[in-house]
């Protein structure tokens, strides 16, 4: 799995690529955790549109980041237009934690009135 980050204006983007499965869930929570930690956002967007595959081993790793950032007050955002990773985290009730954005055009319009 790959890990990407993009910081802009206080709005850091997580570019999740590859499969995120049990194996690999430990490093990039590491990995993230110290990411969030280290700086000062108020957006957080997780973007999964680069996983080929992802069990539920992805509901810790984006809480975890919740954890994190909400020592922050940050907001935390979540993309994906893949309908099993939609589920995954619908089942689990992480729109509680999250937004959920589910298409581009959904994206587009929520990032621009929360830059507003």
């Amino acid at each position: 799995m790959d890990i990407l980050f993009e910081e802009t204006n206080q709005i850091l983007t997580i570019f999740l690529s590859g499969e995120l499965d049990h194996h690999n869930c430990i490093a990039a929570k590491d990995r993230i955790g110290l990411k969030l930690s280290m700086g000062s956002y108020h957006k957080i967007l997780y973007h999964l549109e680069g996983l080929t595959f992802m069990d539920s081993s992805g509901i810790g790793l984006i809480a975890n980041g919740c954890k994190i950032a909400s020592v922050f007050d940050a907001k935390v955002y979540l993309y994906t237009e893949n309908e099993k990773h939609l589920k995954i985290f619908t089942m689990s009730n992480m729109q509680e934690l999250v937004t959920l954005i589910s298409s581009r055009k959904e994206l587009d319009a929520v990032w621009k009135s929360s830059m507003k």
